[in-house]
């Protein structure tokens, strides 16, 4: 990490043998996990990235079929062309797969220059909880969905009665 926090960052998650990646061009990528410290591994960095470190988020992997069905509704949204610098990159990408498997804290760190990047532009930001919720199953209730619920009015048993008692 740069002295300032604001050092830029890819990132890549190895689940299950294999390492999972999100850039422009190529989108979610998977390739043979290997151990981050090889030469190989040094070497198959993106061109002008340099290796810094590995953080080990947990030692358990999900189910096979609970990954892919998780990395299939990712690569809905984590295409080849919706990569952005800013708004959706490869952190945002390792940090959704990260929520999405439950694994523990994702470090706020890595993603930093992008958030505050966006700051200064307007443009969609990535919202890495939400694309989560749907990789993982959940439906997500929109802010229209929101304001029409909250607009519904609650009655009581008492008021239900005598509704029903005008509709005779």
């Amino acid at each position: 990490m740069t002295p300032t926090g604001f050092g830029t960052y890819h990132t890549s998650l190895d689940v299950g043998g294999f390492n999972y990646s999100f850039a422009a061009t190529s989108g979610i990528t998977k390739t043979k996990a290997i151990d981050p410290t090889s030469p190989q591994a040094l070497s198959s960095c993106p061109p002008g990235v340099s290796y810094t470190q590995s953080l080990i988020l947990s030692s358990s992997s999900p189910s096979p079929s609970s990954l892919s069905k998780i990395l299939n509704s990712l690569s809905k949204t984590f295409t080849p062309t919706s990569y952005h610098l800013l708004n959706r990159n490869c952190n945002h990408f390792t940090e959704a797969l990260t929520l999405s498997l439950n694994l523990p804290s994702y470090p706020p760190y890595l993603n930093r220059v992008a958030r505050t990047g966006t700051l200064l532009i307007k443009h969609e930001i990535c919202d890495v909880k939400k694309e989560a919720e749907i990789a993982r199953g959940n439906k997500i209730i929109t802010k229209e969905e929101e304001k029409k619920k909250s607009k519904k009015k609650i009655i009581t048993e008492k008021q239900r009665k005598a509704l029903e008692a005008l509709k005779k």
